[in-house]
């Protein structure tokens, strides 16, 4: 099926794709991810350490979600409260920026730093980052996240 979008005329209907085949790609590569990896220290090496999959996986979903944002925020579509749904996706793009660089820990990993004596001394993984510093650091902006979700993916909907 075909749409009209008029800054790009007609464009392809993609939104099967979205709603159907990326949730089912994902679980298909989660469960052959599940299926073939190894257990024990390779399982941490590979899954779970600063430069596992996990770990990569995140930052780039942070990444995308940047970018994405920044877009809805500039050329988005044409919603009620216009205004509105740009300041919330720039707060999203905000977000995503923040999370990237706590998740890179700012960089550390990729550059090959060490942190500093301070976060040494008080940061639970010896990062440069902040959400190891204290419990309020890590779940605050969960909280936020988890609060922003609900607004925009179920309550903005229904107004």
């Amino acid at each position: 099926m075909q749409k009209h979008n008029p800054q790009a005329g007609t464009v392809p209907d993609v939104s099967a794709v979205w709603s159907w085949g990326l949730p089912l790609a994902s679980a298909l590569v989660i469960g052959v991810l599940a299926a073939v990896l190894p257990s024990g220290d390779t399982y941490e090496e590979v899954l779970r350490s600063e430069h596992g999959i996990i770990e990569i996986a995140t930052v780039a979903a942070c990444a995308v979600g940047f970018v994405l944002s920044l877009k809805l925020a500039w050329r988005g579509p044409d919603v009620p409260y216009r205004k509105c749904f740009r300041i919330y996706m720039l707060l999203f793009a905000v977000g995503f920026a923040l999370l990237f660089g706590e998740e890179a820990s700012w960089g550390q990993h990729y550059i090959g730093w060490e942190a500093t004596e301070d976060f040494r001394e008080n940061n639970t993984m010896n990062e440069t980052n902040l959400h190891n510093l204290t419990n309020a650091f890590e779940q605050v902006p969960k909280a936020i996240l988890h609060i922003a979700a609900i607004v925009g993916g179920l309550l903005w909907p229904l107004f």
